[in-house]
C-alpha cells in the first residue's frame, strides 16, 4: 500500500481521520483489517518453545532447537491456508505465518502448546496468559 497509513485502534479516533480525509485528493482506500495478535502473544508462544526446549534437554540431554520446537507447534496447532499452485493451478495448503494471526488463533496456538507438553511431553508449564 503507497501513502499514508492510519490505524485506528479505538472508535473516538475517527473523526480526526475524517476530517484529514476530507482534505485530501480524491480516490483513497480504505482497508478494514482484524485485530491481529499482539507482540506479546508471540513472545509467550517463543517463551513456551524454548521452556519446552530447555526441558527436554535437562531430560534427555539433547539439543533441541527452538526454532524447530515453533515449527512443530506451529505444524501441530497452527493456521493453516492454501493457494493455487502456480503451475498446476491445484490449491495448495500451507502454514499461515504467526504475523497474520487474529489474537484468538494464537491463543489457540499457546493453548495447543501448554496441552500438548503436558500431554505427549510430560512437561508441565504454567500458562504465562495467568501472570
Amino acid at each position: 500500500m503507497q501513502g499514508e497509513f492510519w490505524r485506528i485502534t479505538d472508535s473516538s479516533q475517527m473523526p480526526l481521520l475524517l476530517s484529514h480525509l476530507k482534505q485530501q485528493p480524491l480516490p483513497f482506500r480504505l482497508q478494514i483489517v482484524p485485530d491481529g495478535r499482539t507482540l506479546a502473544q508471540n513472545d509467550m508462544h517463543a517463551g513456551l518453545c524454548r521452556d519446552i526446549a530447555k526441558a527436554l534437554k535437562e531430560r534427555t540431554g539433547l539439543d533441541y532447537d527452538v526454532d524447530y520446537m515453533r515449527a512443530k507447534t506451529k505444524r501441530k496447532f497452527g493456521v493453516t491456508a492454501s493457494q493455487p499452485d502456480p503451475a498446476t493451478g491445484k490449491d495448495e495448503p500451507y502454514l499461515l505465518s504467526t504475523r497474520k494471526y487474529t489474537k484468538e488463533q494464537m491463543s489457540k496456538l499457546i493453548d495447543g502448546t501448554l496441552a500438548w507438553a503436558l500431554s505427549e511431553l510430560r512437561i508441565a508449564l504454567p500458562d504465562p496468559r495467568a501472570a
